[in-house]
């Protein structure tokens, strides 16, 4: 579970998926213990906690120290920029480890994307959790300002002690949908990085992860191997993902989502319904569960090209639910960068 606990945070990048709201009204303190409660009682075995920026909550303590009650494993989505040695110091009392928002290796880069002095800001949170002994792993979402720094990233990841560093592609909703032509990673970035993919595999291993290392590598077993032979040239069936399978996402207003990516596809409410009934009962999130097929006629300049499997499968939502849906094929069009 995904759970998102404020619609506030102290940045406003151009690149985020959910979009401060200052304005909004956040779940209560009790609200959100009710929906552990719920949570635990069906067996939630994980909870990612979430915003906005967590740490804008005065309660995060409390919240964190409710969750640890139960057997969950708790990780906390972080800019890490209101992370002082104090809070590190006091959060390492529960088992908690933390996914670390950093997308640069300088602040001429981050400052760039997330706003002046936030490189700074951002370590010196990561090295009081380090500090600690916390377990941290640096998540860097892949731009055009920021393309060319993804082995700096790794190095700096290693230096800081970090479990691993993972680069993810864009998702275009919120804030990003918005910014997109000072974002979109051109067919130029994505030949340079499906170079500098193979470095990286090779220079740190394991060490490096996610969304985008995922793509490159169903691009090279494609390029390397070709289609099955029995591959269908008339229809193309979209398998599920996670999505509403084996994850969901909670948003501050408490709007169960399919996937936390899935920002604007409400499922049902917890302030409203219990957890449980939403996640048996949704038709929203059933549709997620159910493989659907695009025929020829509705893809039809995809259908020869054998990237197709690629473009259309792995993430439910891509690119089903981006600005333009499939006709928008510059947004997540393999063929047209190789």
């Amino acid at each position: 579970m995904c759970l998102s606990i404020t619609a506030k945070c102290n940045l406003d990048c151009k690149h985020c998926l959910a979009k401060s709201d200052q304005s909004a009204t956040d779940l209560s303190t009790r609200d959100i213990f009710r929906i552990i409660d719920d949570l635990a009682a069906e067996k939630v075995f994980f909870v990612s906690l979430f915003g906005g920026e967590p740490f804008i909550r005065r309660d995060i303590l409390q919240i964190v120290e409710y969750l640890s009650r139960f057997p969950i494993g708790i990780a906390i989505n972080t800019n890490a920029t209101l992370i002082d040695e104090e809070l590190a110091e006091r959060l390492s009392k529960f088992r908690v480890s933390y996914v670390v928002s950093l997308d640069g290796s300088s602040a001429e880069t981050v400052d760039g994307i997330r706003g002046q002095g936030v490189f700074d800001q951002t370590l010196r949170g990561l090295r009081a959790l380090r500090k600690q002994g916390s377990k941290v792993l640096v998540s860097t979402t892949v731009l055009s300002r920021n393309y060319h720094d993804l082995a700096q990233i790794a190095a700096l990841g290693k230096d800081l002690g970090v479990m691993g560093v993972r680069f993810n592609t864009v998702f275009f909703i919120n804030n990003a949908e918005c910014y997109l032509d000072d974002i979109l990673l051109t067919p130029e970035h994505y030949r340079y990085l499906y170079n500098e993919f193979e470095n990286l595999q090779k220079e740190y291993g394991n060490f490096v992860s996610g969304s985008l290392l995922q793509l490159m590598e169903s691009v090279k077993l494609i390029k390397e191997n070709g289609l099955p032979a029995d591959d269908d040239h008339r229809e193309l069936t979209v398998q599920p993902c996670g999505a509403a399978v084996n994850q969901c996402a909670i948003k501050p207003d408490g709007e169960v989502l399919p996937c936390v990516l899935l920002w604007n596809t409400p499922a049902g409410n917890v302030l409203h319904k219990p957890f449980k009934e939403i996640w048996d009962r949704s038709a929203t999130l059933d549709e997620f569960r159910r493989p659907f097929a695009l025929t020829e006629r509705e893809i039809a300049e995809c259908m020869s090209c054998e990237y197709r499997h690629v473009c259309y499968t792995g993430h439910r939502c891509i690119p089903y639910f981006i600005p333009g849906g499939i006709a928008n094929k510059k947004l997540f069009c393999i063929k047209q960068w190789l």
